[in-house]
C-alpha cells in the first residue's frame, strides 16, 4: 500500500473518530463527524480571511477588543473538538455557536456591519441542533443587535440593526423552510425504515431457526422468537447484554474471557478463528432456564455493515432428531442382535439335533448289534458325538464371553515365542497327517501387548483350521514381520482352499463350506479367532484359491512408545 495513502487514511480515521460511532449511535456519529469536519474546514478559513483583511486594504479585526477573540477561539476550538470526539456533539455545537456569537459581537464593536455574520451561527444551529434551539438563538441575536444599537449614533443604527436583521430574517426563513423539509424527509425516511424493520422483524420471527445478531462490542442486537423457544430466554432479557454472559447462562462451562477475545478477533477481521469462541459450524448442548438439556446445531458467519462487522448465528434444535436417530440406531442394533441370536439358535439347534440324532441312532444300533465288536464300534461313534457336543458347548461359552466383552489380561508378548508354543501344541496332529509346519528363525520383532491365553487360543484355531483342511503330506508356512506399526503373522497352507462363494462367510458362526462338510467341526474356530484379534485392536484377512490353499494374515498393533 502507498505510504502516503495509508497515512492519509489513518489520519482521517483518527480525526473523525467519535465514541458515538463505537456505541452504534449512527445519527449522533454522523453529526459528530460533521461538526469535526466543519471545525477543521471553516475555522482555518475564517482565521485566514481575517488575516488577509489588512493585506487587501481593510481594517484588521484583531486589534483592540478583537484581539480577545484569538485565545477565545483557540480554547473554544479545542473544547469543541474534544466534546465531538467523546460523543457529546450537541454540547460542542452549542459551545461553537456561543463562541462564534461572542467573536462576532466583540468585532462588531469596531465594525458594526460584522453583525451580519450572526447568520452563520444561525445556519450552523439549524444544521446540527433542533428547530426550537435555532428559534431561541434568533431571538437572542435580535436582542444583541438592539442592545448594541445603544453604543452607536443614529446614523449607524441601520448598519447595526436593519441590515443584519434583514439578512437574518431572510436567512432564518430559508433555514426554517429547509428544516421543515428536512424534518419531513426524515419522518418519511424513518417511517419507511420502521415499516421495513417491522417487515424484517416479522420475517425473522417466522423463521424456523433461531437467529441472533451480535455487534462489535459483543452486545446482542437481535434474538428472534424461535430462539426464545429454544433457550427459554426472552428477547427483552438478552438484547443489549454481552453475548458471552448470555452464553454462560446457557452453557455454564463456557470460558467467557476466551469467547470475548475470540469474538473481538472475529469481528475485527471478519474471518474465522481457531478454537471454541466463534465456530462457524458446531453442535453442542445447552441448559434451558427450566433445566431441560437441548442439543443445538449452530452456524455463525460474519456480516459487514456500514458501521462495522456483525456476527449472525443461526440455531437449530436437533434434540428430537438426535433422539430419533439414537432410537433408530438402537432399533438397528436390537434387530442385529436378534438376527445374530436367531442365527446362533438356528445353528445350535441344527448342530445339537444332528449330534443327538447320530447318538440316538448309535444307541439303537449298539443295543441291536449281533456281537461285541459292532457294539464297540457304535459306542465309539456315540463317544465322538458326545465329544463334539462338549466341544460345541465350550466354543459357545467362549464366544458368549467374548461377545459380552470379557476382560483381557494384558502383558508384553513375544509373538515368535507364542507361535512356537502353538505349533508345539499341535505336533501330534501335524505328525499324524505328515504335514510339515515351518516357522523361519526368529526375526527381531517389537513386543505387543495382549492376553497370552486368548491369543494362544486364536492362533491355535487358525493352525487347527489349516491342519484340518490340508491333505496328508501337505505344508503349512508361518511367517512373521513388522509393518506400519503392527506385527504381521501369515499362515499359508497347501490345503483344499475356499471357493469365492464361501470366502465372505467363513467368519460367520457355525458356517462350514461345502468341501468342509466331510469334516465334523463346530464351525466356531474362525469366528472366535477373529473376535479375539479384534478385541486386541487388530484385524484378520484371508486370501484363497480353490485347490491351491489359503493364506490367513493377522495384524496386531504395536503399542506406541511413550
Amino acid at each position: 500500500m502507498n505510504p502516503v495513502f495509508h497515512f492519509t487514511s489513518s489520519f482521517k480515521t483518527w480525526l473523525l473518530h467519535s465514541e458515538s460511532c463505537q456505541r452504534g449511535q449512527l445519527i449522533d456519529c454522523h453529526h459528530a463527524r460533521l461538526l469535526i469536519a466543519l471545525l477543521v474546514i471553516l475555522v482555518p478559513i475564517g482565521v485566514a480571511a481575517s488575516a488577509l483583511r489588512p493585506v487587501l486594504g481593510y481594517a484588521s479585526v484583531w486589534t483592540g477588543y478583537g484581539a480577545l477573540a484569538i485565545p477565545v477561539a483557540l480554547v473554544a476550538w479545542l473544547a469543541i473538538f474534544w466534546l465531538a470526539r467523546t460523543g457529546r456533539y450537541q454540547h460542542g455545537a452549542i459551545l461553537a455557536i456561543v463562541a462564534a456569537n461572542l467573536v462576532i459581537v466583540v468585532t462588531a464593536l469596531r465594525r458594526p456591519d460584522n453583525l451580519s455574520y450572526l447568520l452563520m451561527p444561525l445556519l450552523f444551529s439549524a444544521l446540527l441542533l433542533s428547530v426550537q434551539f435555532t428559534l431561541r438563538l434568533f431571538v437572542v441575536d435580535i436582542a444583541l443587535m438592539v442592545a448594541l444599537a445603544a453604543f452607536f449614533p443614529e446614523a449607524v443604527v441601520v448598519e447595526v440593526v436593519i441590515r443584519p436583521l434583514t439578512y437574518m430574517v431572510i436567512g432564518s426563513v430559508l433555514v426554517l423552510l429547509a428544516n421543515r423539509h428536512r424534518d419531513l424527509i426524515e419522518r418519511l425516511r424513518q417511517a419507511a425504515l420502521s415499516e421495513r424493520e417491522r417487515m424484517l422483524q416479522g420475517v425473522v420471527d417466522q423463521l424456523n431457526e433461531g437467529l441472533t445478531l451480535v455487534d462489535e462490542r459483543g452486545a446482542v442486537l437481535e434474538w428472534n422468537r424461535e430462539l426464545e423457544r429454544i433457550t427459554g430466554l426472552a428477547r427483552a432479557e438478552v438484547v443489549g447484554e454481552p453475548v458471552w454472559e448470555v452464553q454462560q447462562r446457557l452453557t455454564p462451562e463456557v470460558n467467557m474471557r476466551q469467547m470475548e477475545v475470540g469474538l473481538a478477533h472475529f469481528l475485527r477481521r471478519g474471518e474465522q478463528v481457531e478454537g471454541p469462541p466463534v465456530q462457524q459450524h458446531r453442535e453442542h448442548n445447552i441448559i434451558r432456564q427450566d433445566g431441560v438439556v437441548r442439543t443445538i446445531e449452530q452456524a455463525a458467519f460474519p456480516v459487514e455493515t456500514a458501521s462495522g462487522w456483525l456476527v449472525a448465528t443461526l440455531f437449530r434444535d436437533v434434540t428430537e432428531h438426535k433422539r430419533a436417530e439414537a432410537q433408530r440406531l438402537e432399533l438397528e442394533v436390537e434387530k442385529e442382535r436378534m438376527r445374530v441370536l436367531s442365527q446362533f439358535l438356528e445353528g445350535v439347534t441344527h448342530e445339537f439335533s444332528t449330534a443327538l440324532s447320530v447318538i440316538q441312532t448309535g444307541v439303537y444300533l449298539m443295543q441291536n448289534a449281533p456281537d461285541a465288536d459292532k457294539r464297540a464300534e457304535h459306542a465309539q461313534n456315540v463317544s465322538r458325538q458326545l465329544g463334539y457336543i462338549s466341544e460345541l458347548l465350550a466354543a459357545m461359552t467362549t464366544m458368549s464371553r467374548l461377545d459380552i466383552g470379557t476382560e483381557l489380561h494384558l502383558n508384553a508378548l513375544d509373538v515368535n515365542r507364542l507361535l512356537r508354543d502353538v505349533i508345539a501344541r499341535f505336533e501330534a496332529q501335524l505328525a499324524e497327517k505328515q504335514i510339515s509346519c515351518d516357522l523361519p528363525p526368529d526375526e527381531p520383532l517389537p513386543s505387543i501387548t495382549g492376553d497370552q491365553h486368548r491369543l494362544f487360543q486364536a492362533l491355535g484355531n487358525l493352525l487347527a483350521n489349516a491342519i484340518q483342511y490340508t491333505p496328508e503330506g501337505g505344508t503349512i508356512r508361518i511367517k512373521t514381520y513388522s509393518m506400519a506399526g503392527s506385527v504381521v503373522i501369515e499362515c499359508r497352507d497347501s490345503g483344499i482352499g475356499i471357493s469365492p462363494e464361501d470366502l465372505p462367510h467363513i467368519f460367520e458362526r457355525f458356517f462350514r463350506g461345502d468341501k468342509a462338510r466331510t469334516y465334523r467341526q463346530a464351525g466356531m474356530g474362525l469366528p472366535i479367532a477373529r473376535k479375539i484379534i479384534e478385541l486386541h485392536g487388530g484385524r484378520i484377512e484371508v486370501k484363497s484359491v480353490p485347490d491351491q490353499g489359503s493364506t490367513f494374515t493377522v495384524f496386531l498393533p504395536v503399542p506406541a512408545a511413550e
